[in-house]
């Protein structure tokens, strides 16, 4: 039966430069009820890979280090709520929030991109530097690509890592909601069947659209708040 809390229909979005981030991921992976091997499973895998590094995405939003964390915790957090308006299991929801976006792990890289400096001040209206000659003063910053080693999907390969690699003991709802928490996205036909049958499913993509859109910083908050490498 699902636990009786009252969330708060409302969540505050994490910072990437969050140093507890990580701690309170691990921490809420002990607190989901799994055997203790998909626990060290689930946990081992995050830190073998970049998931505690990666962004969240190459241009939108928490494009970012630690990024892809960042906007995993805030779905986990977005999710609860939703998990008491639909009646569901609050662990499992949370740990199909944790397991969305796997396949993002080990799957962008940097890269060096050149830009104009500008002035963004209030009074300068955005105008480009120059120098004494007239000629743009440009700079160098890093940026994301993607580099997929492994193509199976976005959805399905987070499905398949968590039950294949990670060894947990999901159902076949928790995998499908998992693959189709993109929504329209990947404009599938089968999509809105999908989430009239598996509340599940409808959870997560609303949590996943809720943080991405409202709770995850945007590229220009990113690089507003010096956040960006």
């Amino acid at each position: 039966m699902p636990e009786n809390h009252s969330y708060p229909l409302t969540v505050n979005g994490a910072l990437p430069n969050d140093p507890n981030i990580s701690a309170t991921i691990i921490d809420t992976i002990s607190k989901l009820n799994l055997s203790q091997m998909e626990t060290e499973n689930l946990s081992d895998y995050l830190f073998s890979t970049d998931f505690f590094e990666a962004p969240a995405s190459t241009r939108y939003h928490l494009c970012c280090p630690h990024g892809l964390a960042c906007h995993t915790l805030n779905v986990m957090n977005a999710i609860r709520p939703l998990s008491f308006q639909f009646g569901l299991d609050i662990n499992r929801a949370v740990l199909v929030a944790l397991l969305h976006d796997l396949c993002k792990c080990d799957f962008y890289e940097t890269f060096s991109i050149n830009f104009k400096e500008r002035d963004r001040s209030r009074f300068g209206k955005d105008r480009v530097y120059t120098d004494y000659q007239g000629d743009f003063i440009w700079s160098q910053k890093r940026a994301y690509k993607v580099n997929e080693a492994f193509h199976y999907g976005h959805g399905e390969k987070s499905a398949l890592i968590a039950t294949t690699f990670l060894n947990l003991d999901l159902t076949p709802f928790e995998c499908q909601a998992i693959r189709y928490h993109m929504g329209d996205f990947v404009n599938l036909p089968e999509t809105s069947q999908v989430y009239a049958k598996n509340g599940l499913a409808l959870a997560l993509h609303i949590a996943d659209l809720y943080a991405s859109s409202s709770l995850d910083l945007s590229a220009e908050e990113c690089e507003k708040y010096n956040i960006l490498l």
